[in-house]
C-alpha cells in the first residue's frame, strides 16, 4: 500500500514536471515570437524613419540648388546681403534638421534598447519563478520521499516487535508445556510407585 502511495506520488510530481516543461517550452516559444515581432517592427520603423530622412535631406537640397545664383554686382548691395543671408538661414535649417534627425534616431535607438533590456529583465524574472517553483516541487517531493521513508521504518520496526514478542510468546509456551510434561511425567512415576 506504502509502495503503490509512493508510485502515485512520482506519477503526480512526473507529470507535474511534464506539465511545467510543456509550460515553459510554450513561454519560450512565445516570448520568442514576439521577440522576432519586436525586431520587425524596430527594423520596419528604422527604414521608415531613414527614408523620411533621406526624403526631407533630398527636398531641402533640392530647394536649396533651386535659390537661383545671385550675381555680383561690383558692389556689395543690401539685396545680395539678403540673398547672402537667406542661404545661410537655409544652409543653417538644413543643418538644423539634421541634427534634429540624428537625435530622433539616436531617442529611437535609445528606446528600443529599453525595451529589449525590459524583455529581457521579465525573461529573467519569469525563467527565475519557473526554477523557484521547479526546486519549490521537488524538495516537496524529497519531504514527501522523507516522510514515506519513516512511514515504512516505523512499520518494519512494528513488525520486527510484533515478531518477536510472538517468538517470546511462544518460547514461554513452550517451557510452561514442557513445565506441564515434566510435571505429568513426575506425577505418573510417582502414582506408578
Amino acid at each position: 500500500r506504502l509502495d503503490n502511495a509512493e508510485h502515485k506520488l512520482a506519477q503526480i510530481m512526473h507529470k507535474a514536471r511534464d506539465t511545467e516543461g510543456r509550460r515553459d517550452d510554450e513561454f519560450r516559444s512565445n516570448e520568442e515570437a514576439r521577440q522576432q515581432i519586436f525586431l520587425d517592427n524596430e527594423a520596419w520603423r528604422d527604414a521608415e524613419a531613414r527614408q523620411r530622412s533621406d526624403s526631407l535631406f533630398r527636398e531641402l537640397e533640392e530647394k536649396v540648388a533651386s535659390v537661383p545664383p545671385i550675381p555680383v554686382p561690383p558692389r556689395r548691395t543690401s539685396t545680395h546681403d539678403v540673398a547672402s543671408r537667406r542661404a545661410s538661414d537655409v544652409l543653417e535649417i538644413v543643418r538644423m534638421e539634421r541634427e534634429l534627425l540624428e537625435k530622433e534616431r539616436e531617442a529611437n535607438a535609445a528606446e528600443r534598447e529599453r525595451a529589449r533590456a525590459e524583455l529581457e529583465t521579465e525573461r529573467q524574472r519569469l525563467d527565475e519563478t519557473r526554477k523557484a517553483r521547479i526546486r519549490e516541487l521537488e524538495e516537496d517531493l524529497s519531504h514527501v520521499h522523507a516522510e514515506l521513508d519513516n512511514e515504512r521504518q516505523v512499520r518494519l520496526t512494528e513488525a520486527d516487535e510484533a515478531r518477536s514478542a510472538a517468538a517470546e510468546r511462544d518460547i514461554a509456551l513452550r517451557n510452561q508445556l514442557t513445565e506441564i510434561a515434566n510435571l505429568v511425567q513426575e506425577n505418573l512415576a510417582t502414582s506408578e510407585e
